[in-house]
């Protein structure tokens, strides 16, 4: 449970998560926006270097997500970035490829839009990182 924005560290990566649900760290959004950033990134570098990274979301009734992207850095305030875009669709596997060079930082940025006075979210369900052993 978190407010606000939080750290969740999975196998030694630890993630910062912003959104405001109490209950579910993985779920991004809010109420009553427009245009904001919800913003999910390692605060932990990946040692090994990357082919792919498959993010799977959930549903986004009531959200417009108004775009989707992967930023990557090898320095942690992402200074020197690069930007993949996708087109977000939810329910969905999105999938980004590069060559991800080893010790790199990661950053899912999705602009959102909500109507309403109501919190809405849209869920990270699963992430899977590829990469040469």
């Amino acid at each position: 449970s978190y407010t606000g924005t939080c750290d969740v560290t999975v196998d030694d990566i630890t993630w910062n998560v912003m959104g405001n649900a109490t209950m579910q760290p993985w779920r991004v959004g809010g109420k009553s926006l427009t245009g904001a950033d919800r913003t999910v990134y390692t605060k932990t570098a990946f040692a090994k270097a990357l082919t792919k990274i498959d993010l799977t979301v959930g549903g986004a009734s009531s959200i417009t997500v108004n775009s989707l992207a992967l930023v990557y850095s090898t320095s942690d305030d992402f200074s020197n970035a690069k930007t993949i875009s996708k087109d977000f669709v939810a329910n969905s596997t999105i999938s980004f490829a590069a060559d991800f060079p080893a010790g790199c930082y990661y950053k899912f940025v999705l602009n959102v839009t909500v109507s309403g006075t109501s919190n809405k979210f849209v869920e990270f369900k699963k992430v899977e990182f590829w990469g040469i052993k």
